[in-house]
């Protein structure tokens, strides 16, 4: 069994749209809700294996605006 890092992602909403299909194909969205001003935020399980890049690759289509930390 792969192991699974749990990740809680907030995206502004510039990015959001995006962001959603990114987050996607890596894992799985365990929870999500988006604010009143188009922003997301998801709890997200990604194989550890790949936690660096998947960190990298959504400060990268959010410019460092996404604000990421462990669940």
């Amino acid at each position: 069994r792969m192991e699974l890092s749990k990740m809680e992602v907030l995206i502004p909403a510039t990015f959001s749209g995006k962001a959603y299909n990114m987050v996607s194909k890596f894992g799985n969205i365990i929870k999500e809700e988006w604010g009143k001003d188009g922003s997301w935020k998801a709890t997200v399980e990604v194989p550890a294996g790949i936690q660096t890049s998947f960190i990298d690759s959504l400060n990268k289509a959010t410019k460092g605006s996404v604000n990421i930390k462990k669940a």
